[in-house]
């Protein structure tokens, strides 16, 4: 006697794990058994003993076929196991991006979490999934949830070395959200990028140009317009921490990233710093310097031509203003090893700077000494 569809018979687990014949069905991967069983029995979002579905096992072994029958009759594609897996993390874990597509099309929530805090984006990022990144991305998946590590979807494919992945998200609609992120210090990705990715970090800096429609640069419509503040993201910030100073063109230099210090955003930034501060701080640097040589010069002229007989007063006037400008220099040179700490020995030019302010007040120190002692 043929059983109606809209009967289900009661079903009887196979064994102790509380699998039932659609379970084994689906984890075997034969859809047309799977169709039969689901169509007279109960089961279809029965869970075993580790509280998975047929569901979890077709698409944790990647039977589409048996993925869409489930799908096609009604299951719970929302269903977690032990783990709060749901089939669409299992699904992205493989990278089956249709099997993804037919659970999104049923049910389009992208952003369940398991037990680590990781949604199906996290997991497919950290696994180089780039079909599926891009799927759960045009479905709207969450770009800012965190793990329990703190790490976002995006900081979770850097952390993995998937530059493919990185570079198909910047690639994507969706790539101000991901710029936009602020970790623990403050920061948006680009230090990340640069450092990293300089792939990515140019498409980035390509996007934050915005040039008119019109076609000819001649046209006295024509514009270009400029974003800078993944470069050089601004202190009035209230997420901008001290301690994480952040300016793009000192990150290139660092890591040797000549084509992003070429890219015509770096050079638009560079110019502007360079008109609004680096023209007066060369000028003041340039005459401190200037002064002090000068000074330091004429001393020492003065001192060859006529021994130390008749300095006299010259050493009231010379040593204050002498001393005072070696301990401005001092002072500047100190604060900025605090604020580069390390890296600032790397650089010959600093270390040579330390090597003529040290022997020069040696230098005038021997000679302030012998003044005192013979005087």
């Amino acid at each position: 006697m043929e059983t109606p569809f809209d009967q289900k018979i009661n079903v009887v687990y196979l064994d102790e794990s509380r699998r039932t014949p659609v379970h084994s069905a689906a984890l075997d991967g034969k859809h047309e058994q799977v169709e039969e069983k689901v169509r007279v029995a109960s089961g279809l979002d029965d869970q075993d003993e580790q509280e998975r579905t047929p569901l979890h096992d077709a698409t944790e072994h990647g039977h589409r076929k048996v993925c869409h029958t489930l799908l096609q009759h009604g299951a719970n594609s929302s269903m977690k196991d032990r783990e709060h897996w749901t089939p669409l993390m299992s699904a992205s874990d493989l990278g089956k991006e249709q099997s993804c597509q037919d659970i999104l099309t049923v049910n389009p929530e992208t952003d369940d979490v398991n037990m680590d805090g990781e949604t199906a984006l996290h997991i497919a990022c950290r696994r180089g999934n780039v079909g599926v990144v891009n799927l759960l991305m045009d479905y709207g998946a969450s770009l800012n949830v965190c793990n329990k590590d703190g790490v976002t979807c995006f900081e979770t494919a850097a952390k993995s070395g998937k530059s493919e992945v990185v570079f198909a998200m910047i690639k994507h609609k969706r790539w101000m959200e991901i710029m936009e992120h602020k970790d623990k210090n403050g920061l948006t990705p680009m230090k990340l990028l640069i450092k990293h990715f300089p792939e990515s970090a140019q498409l980035v800096m390509d996007y934050c140009i915005d040039r008119s429609e019109t076609e000819s640069s001649d046209d006295p419509n024509f514009t270009v317009t400029c974003n800078l503040r993944f470069l050089d993201p601004t202190p009035t910030d209230t997420t901008y921490l001290r301690e994480s100073l952040f300016f793009g063109p000192s990150t290139m230099v660092k890591h040797e990233r000549r084509e992003l210090l070429d890219h015509p955003l770096t050079q638009v930034l560079l110019n502007k710093k360079w008109s609004s501060f680096g023209r007066l701080v060369f000028f003041f640097n340039f005459m401190f310097y200037f002064v002090f040589v000068v000074m330091i010069t004429a001393f020492l002229i003065r001192f060859m031509q006529n021994g130390d007989k008749e300095l006299g007063d010259y050493f009231i006037y010379v040593y204050p203003i002498a001393f005072l400008l070696i301990g401005v220099q001092f002072t500047k040179k100190v604060i900025v090893i605090l604020v580069q700490r390390l890296q600032y020995f790397t650089t010959l030019s600093n270390l040579t700077e330390w090597l003529l302010y040290s022997t020069t007040t040696s230098f005038m120190v021997s000679l302030f000494i012998f003044d005192l002692i013979f005087s």
